[in-house]
């Protein structure tokens, strides 16, 4: 069995950032031996993500945002969980002691 299947798909997303709970959706698919995926909010559009692993059950994708002006780097990383979903954090590279959020997803 191909053990990157387990991340192939459409995720729903809750993010937790500040108080507040934002939702969006992130799109893997196989790409070769890789993946592709694409974040897609439901405030600034898709955005194709830079790159995506997934090793020993924890998945971690980059992409790049301009966010208020500001060039970032996003990386979301999280672990699969016994129930199928993700829950991990999103963090701004470079300044995850500012920026850091708490997310989880489940399939849709």
């Amino acid at each position: 069995m191909d053990p990157g299947a387990a991340i192939i798909g459409e995720w729903a997303i809750e993010l937790s950032f500040g108080g507040d709970v934002r939702d969006s959706r992130l799109v893997v698919t196989r790409n070769g031996d890789g993946f592709d995926a694409v974040y897609i909010s439901p405030r600034s559009g898709k955005h194709q993500c830079d790159s995506v692993t997934f090793e020993n059950e924890k998945l971690v994708v980059t992409l790049n945002r301009d966010i208020q002006g500001n060039d970032v780097d996003l990386i979301l990383s999280a672990t699969l969980n016994e129930d199928g979903g993700l829950s991990g954090t999103m963090v701004a590279k470079g300044q995850e002691d500012q920026f850091r959020a708490e997310w989880t997803a489940k399939r849709k």
